[in-house]
Formats: C-alpha cells, structure tokens, sequence
C-alpha cells in the first residue's frame, strides 16, 4: 500500500508542474474568449436602391455578402425606416441589386425588384406585422 500512495504522490507532482508550466507559458491578455478579429467578418449591406412613394409606401435594394447571418439580414431589414399605415419592401441580393429610385410608382419599384433574383425579401405591412423569406 505504501508503494500506492507514494505513485499517486509522484504523480500529483508531475500534474502540479505540468499546471505551472501551463500558467506561466499561458498569453496574460488571452482571456479565453474568443475576440472580434476571431469572429467572421462580413460587410454591412450596401444600400443600392431605394423608392418612396407619395404616400410613404417605401422599397428598399440591398447587395449583401454572402455569410451574413440570416439572423443579421431579419433584424437590418426590421430597422428600416416604416411608416405606420403604410408598407415597406425590403430586397437582399448577393450582389447586381436593383435600382428601383427612378420607378415612377410603387407597382414600377416593385416589378424592378421582382425581376431580379432576390435571396431575401421582407416586408413590414400597416398594422406592423411583418414577413421575411429567404429564397433559394
């Protein structure tokens, strides 16, 4: 039995220098986490179009890049602006966004859009209830 506890005593040591070793090698200003620069880095979406009507009917045009979270598209396309009574289209391209600014009404705005393969839409309605789709 003393040969049991004097390996366990052996190998505590070797657990215990091996920890130090650990720390003291360790980065001081590494905390663990992981920092922004670690993280995948995308751009904003660059606004490319954007159409109002006379009566505050609104579509927006946005090019993306590709990894943006479909999370991050939803809540930009939720903070764009809107005008309560009226509605508001969003379009998410990757890349060749329509320009809908020069439509001369809302169904114009709207056909420049469509025709286009969008990959995310969004639109917020009157009452505030909104819908997003993503299209593959």
């Amino acid at each position: 039995m003393k040969y049991f506890w004097r390996v366990i005593y052996i190998l505590t040591a070797i657990l215990g220098t091996l920890m130090v070793i650990g720390i003291l090698s360790a980065d001081p200003e590494s905390s663990g986490e992981r920092s922004a620069s670690d993280l995948p880095q995308f751009n904003s979406p660059e606004q490319i179009g954007y159409f109002k009507a006379d009566n505050n009917n609104r579509v927006f045009t946005f090019n993306i890049d590709r990894r943006m979270p479909e999370a991050d598209i939803r809540s930009h396309a939720n903070s764009r602006m809107h005008t309560g009574g009226r509605i508001t289209y969003v379009f998410y391209y990757y890349g060749d966004a329509p320009n809908p600014t020069t439509a001369s009404n809302l169904d114009r705005a709207l056909k420049i859009t469509e025709d286009s393969d969008f990959r995310y839409s969004f639109m917020k309605m009157g009452n505030g209830q909104s819908s997003f789709s993503s299209h593959k």
